[in-house]
């Protein structure tokens, strides 16, 4: 969207950049043709001897004052805005963002929704809370002309405000491993109605009852018809690292799906949910998998069904004694409520402690 100003922002980082490209610019012709003039009016042919001047002293002055001031004045074009992007609106809407290989999730603590789509509402500053759990990330949104680091341990932020309706690519901008190109987003910037609605249908989602025992039976109703819905979240998410065909080799140590060995908690529906809810050990060494709590529990059942369809042997049935450790694991699973929300690390709760503590204590 290269010209189309779609926030703030964009307007200033690409005034700053037209700004210093037009000084260089001139720069560059200036002193081309000045040396170009000298070159023809000083050669040997036209003067075979030359004047030898001591120096000038109005001539040095200024050629260090003015560019001085050229080099001020750009500093303060970018640190102005700079300031701006730091300065985040009391009423902004806050999203957390996590970067994880390879992948991005997003929680509204607001409206406690958890998300792998990144979803605002037009003319709202939104403030993003960022962070990793693995390795280092760079939350990068091109056409808003933003861009900040997800740092292990540490919370970062940064804001925008869309003004402009659509759908935008974002990026990982910090090499981040094996498929770092793939790990890819979109934000998807709507109007105050259509945001309220999308909250409404995400809450809706979230607190939508499973039944167990249909959400394990690959031919019930419900299973059939989010069937294309799980392949679609496959290979959205799941195909970074264990590819379209289940094969892995997309990362390092991501586990070939089609094969009936190796599976670490087991190849049964429920315990390919279990892994979707809550990940695999040794994330942050690159040999895990991160918990994919931003789909629903429906969805993530069909992803389950999907995964389980690409094994070249037949998939173990789901026992009763199966079904009762995941109601025991997840006990609102089956009266609504039943996605898991972020995980906190130590850090993290010590600082909110604190904070509470501190803003209890004024």
């Amino acid at each position: 969207m290269f010209f189309l100003a779609v926030s703030e922002f964009t307007r200033d980082v690409d005034r700053a950049f037209w700004i210093i490209t037009a000084i260089c610019v001139v720069l560059f012709v200036g002193i081309a043709l000045v040396m170009g003039m000298f070159a023809f009016t000083y050669h040997r042919s036209k003067r075979p001897t030359i004047e030898q001047i001591a120096g000038n002293n109005t001539l040095e002055v200024i050629w260090t004052i003015l560019p001085t001031i050229l080099v001020f004045y750009i500093f303060y074009v970018g640190y102005a805005d700079f300031l701006n992007m730091r300065q985040v609106p009391e009423d902004a809407m806050v999203v957390e963002v996590t970067g994880k290989k390879w992948a991005w999730e997003y929680y509204y603590p607001e409206e406690d929704i958890m998300t792998n789509t990144l979803v605002v509402p037009v003319n709202q500053p939104v403030k993003f809370l960022l962070h990793s759990t693995d390795v280092l990330h760079s939350f990068y949104l091109p056409d808003f002309r933003v861009k900040e680091d997800c740092v292990p341990g540490r919370e970062g932020y940064m804001w925008l405000k869309a003004e402009v309706v659509g759908t935008y690519n974002i990026f990982c901008a910090e090499y981040c491993g094996q498929s770092h190109s793939t790990m890819l987003s979109e934000l998807e910037v709507v109007d105050q109605k259509s945001y309220k609605n999308w909250v409404r249908g995400k809450l809706e989602d979230k607190n939508q009852p499973v039944d167990l025992v249909k959400a394990v039976d690959p031919e019930s109703q419900e299973m059939v018809d989010l069937r294309e819905k799980g392949k679609k979240t496959y290979e959205t998410i799941c195909a970074v690292c264990h590819q379209k065909d289940g094969l892995g080799g997309g990362a390092v140590e991501a586990r070939n799906l089609t094969e009936k060995d190796g599976w670490v908690r087991g190849a049964k529906i429920s315990d390919i949910y279990v892994t979707l809810t809550e990940g695999l050990a040794d994330v942050k060494k690159g040999s895990g998998m991160a918990a994919f709590t931003g789909i629903q529990p429906w969805d993530r059942f069909a992803v389950a069904h999907y995964v389980a369809s690409l094994g070249k042997f037949d998939s173990p049935e789901v026992t009763p004694e199966d079904l009762e450790k995941l109601r025991d694991s997840y006990p609102t699973l089956e009266t609504g409520g039943g996605i898991v929300g972020p995980k906190m690390d130590v850090e993290k709760a010590i600082r909110l402690i604190a904070k509470e503590a501190r803003e209890a204590g004024r």
